[in-house]
């Protein structure tokens, strides 16, 4: 056999040994057991296990509220809109009335970290067991109502407020919370498939990129640092109805 023909033989191998490796992985994702009841442990005192989903107000966020109530967990619900984070938490209490609920209002576009810091450690203060934060807060669409459009268009605005929001809010909540989080627990953060690089959404693409590296960099060093913290970012593609 010639040289040539064993390189390609040697690249066709790899190649299917890659793909085999993509799809084993792939299958083991969707069908491994869950890892949530890790994280549903009390306190040495006895106190239940709290969550904090930021972007609760709808959406997945509202979904991530329900879902986590139904396994046990008493919810920290955060958005900008009172009135809607109250909705919510009505909604939760008539679907599980043993469910403990605290809202967290602060707009994650315009607040400083002066305003996060606080808010975290008004949970501290209060003694809450928090063994999940859920980064689910986020926005494809500007103040200015635009979803698609060229770079160039965009107003300065408009580009900071999808920064401040979709990276800036969820790294400094993370900063925040990480050292009152009791271990075992979980940090879950909402990326995208468009982190690749999208056109004509160039900013949301590069802060779901962030999200997603974020995530990545900080598991290793959770790892690294020996802390019981599972750091997962999850890639979503455009969501319609929830």
């Amino acid at each position: 056999m010639s040289i040539a023909a064993n390189i390609l033989t040697l690249t066709g191998t790899l190649t299917l040994l890659t793909l085999l490796f993509k799809t084993a992985r792939f299958i083991h994702i969707y069908t491994r057991p869950s890892s949530l009841p890790r994280y549903l442990h009390t306190s040495p005192s006895g106190q239940s296990p709290w969550a904090l989903v930021t972007g609760a107000s709808d959406g997945i966020g509202r979904g991530y509220a329900h879902e986590l109530a139904s396994h046990g967990f008493n919810i920290i619900l955060h958005g900008r809109n009172p009135y809607k984070l109250s909705s919510v938490q009505a909604s939760i209490l008539a679907a599980h009335p043993k469910t403990q609920t605290r809202l967290m209002v602060l707009d994650a576009t315009t607040c400083s970290a002066p305003d996060i810091a606080a808010a975290v450690k008004e949970l501290a203060c209060a003694g809450l067991h928090v063994t999940v934060l859920v980064n689910n807060v986020g926005t494809g669409t500007t103040p200015s109502g635009h979803v698609f459009a060229n770079f160039e268009d965009e107003d300065a605005s408009d580009i900071d407020a999808i920064i401040n929001t979709n990276a800036r809010f969820p790294a400094l909540i993370t900063h925040f919370v990480l050292p009152i989080l009791q271990t075992p627990a979980l940090i879950l953060t909402m990326a995208s498939i468009s982190d690749v690089g999208s056109p004509y959404i160039s900013v949301y693409s590069g802060t779901k990129a962030f999200d997603s590296s974020f995530s990545k960099a900080l598991r290793r060093e959770m790892i690294a640092e020996g802390r019981d913290v599972e750091v997962l970012a999850v890639m979503t593609a455009m969501v319609t109805e929830t």
